[in-house]
């Protein structure tokens, strides 16, 4: 679901351009598409050879644009390498007929001295490279700004909010003293436990544990868009979401939820991906523990959320910003 919100969010403002529009899909399922509308004035191509194609047709007479996915980005080893190599040759090709790369909201890691200078070679040839964290590395013209999936908030306002939801990932082992906390707090405040599905294969688990624990669960029953439906209905119903996936602590966000940050070692995008907005609380899985702080900030939140509120509006103004640049750079 987030892949979808980034890229979604990075279509609609492609289509404001007047520019012709061919995207490359690959090997992704049609439920996948679906929610894209791909079929509006768009062509799509399944085939990295005929989007090749495509490409240096078009740009004997016209300007061209490649625009890379939003997300993450790794750099290092051989192939990566490879594949920044091929990047900067397209960006010195496409950028001599008045076009260029353009990739917003990525998040870039890697390691090695050669993959990191040709990784920061390649962003510095974008015409515009916005990273979406703290942690990325990236040439020095490279900007930050919030990840593409965040948004004012929608239904901030609504009167009751009776829930205290979970998402996990599925990869991940399971903090039980952590869940026992949760399920004291939701109890000690007369709030419903619940675990929520946003990714299919996550669904297994947070039916075991909603049994388990005598909660509800927000299962996977229908396609990606219905289903996104269903996870913001919850997330609004949400006083707080604990998640260890970052585009479940968004989206709870952007429904007016507190988001709690589930922390695994070695990983830093939560926290890195939240900087640009506003701190997150935070949980360390495996500890056994919920400070006191994170308590008490569920608390103030569910008493007022104001300052959080803030915080979303800004982050929805600093990608309005963002937006503009890239139509301007498209125009």
């Amino acid at each position: 679901m987030g892949d979808i919100a980034i890229r979604l969010r990075m279509l609609k403002w492609l289509k404001e351009s007047s520019d012709a529009i061919v995207v490359y899909v690959g090997p992704m399922s049609e439920d996948y598409l679906q929610p894209f509308g791909l079929e509006d004035g768009i062509d799509v191509v399944d085939s990295k050879l005929q989007a090749m194609l495509r490409l240096f047709r078009t740009l004997v007479r016209h300007r061209v644009f490649l625009v890379l996915p939003p997300g993450p980005s790794a750099f290092g080893r051989v192939r990566n390498s490879f594949r920044s190599i091929a990047t900067i040759i397209a960006s010195l090709v496409l950028t001599s007929g008045g076009g260029g790369v353009i990739q917003v909201g990525a998040s870039y890691r890697g390691e090695g001295f050669i993959s990191r200078k040709l990784h920061e070679l390649k962003t510095a040839l974008f015409r515009l490279c916005v990273v979406r964290d703290s942690k990325s590395f990236a040439s020095k013209r490279s900007v930050m700004a919030p990840d593409l999936a965040f948004e004012n908030w929608q239904n901030a306002g609504k009167p009751s909010r009776t829930r205290l939801s979970v998402s996990l990932r599925s990869d991940y082992e399971v903090d039980e003293d952590v869940l026992q906390q949760i399920r004291n707090i939701s109890e000690d405040n007369g709030w419903k436990l619940t675990f929520v599905s946003q990714v299919r294969r996550d669904d297994i688990k947070h039916r075991e544990l909603a049994s388990e624990f005598g909660a509800d669960v927000v299962s996977w029953e229908n396609n990606h868009g219905i289903q996104f439906e269903r996870v913001k209905t919850a997330y609004a119903e949400s006083v707080a979401v604990f998640s260890d996936r970052l585009h479940g602590l968004i989206f709870s966000s952007n429904m007016g939820a507190l988001p709690i940050a589930l922390l695994h070692p070695g990983n830093d995008k939560l926290t890195s991906t939240f900087q640009p907005v506003i701190d997150l609380p935070t949980v360390e899985s495996g500890s056994g523990v919920i400070a006191n702080s994170v308590i008490e900030a569920i608390q103030t939140h569910a008493q007022n959320p104001q300052t959080r509120m803030q915080a979303a509006q800004e982050s929805s103004t600093k990608l309005e910003e963002i937006r503009r640049l890239v139509l301007y750079i498209l125009k």
